[in-house]
């Protein structure tokens, strides 16, 4: 959801569509810790689970650089 959301937020042109992938983008970032907390359940470490939603959001840093600025009508 991160991959989708962050590069969906800056390839897309359309307003909606970057909402959309925003709102994926946050949702991703809401549901890493029960996965990373139930890969430790499942494998007894978090180390399956914490580095893949390590550098998902470290790709937030690139996603937010890349954002589109608006503009606004006056």
């Amino acid at each position: 959801m991160v991959a989708i959301g962050g590069f969906g937020a800056f390839l897309l042109r359309d307003p909606l569509a970057i909402t959309l992938t925003i709102i994926a983008l946050g949702l991703g970032i809401l549901v890493s810790p029960a996965v990373v907390g139930a890969s430790r359940a499942l494998f007894d470490t978090i180390v399956p689970g914490f580095p893949v939603w390590a550098a998902s959001a470290c790709a937030l840093i690139f996603v937010g650089v890349f954002l589109p600025k608006q503009k606004r009508n006056a």
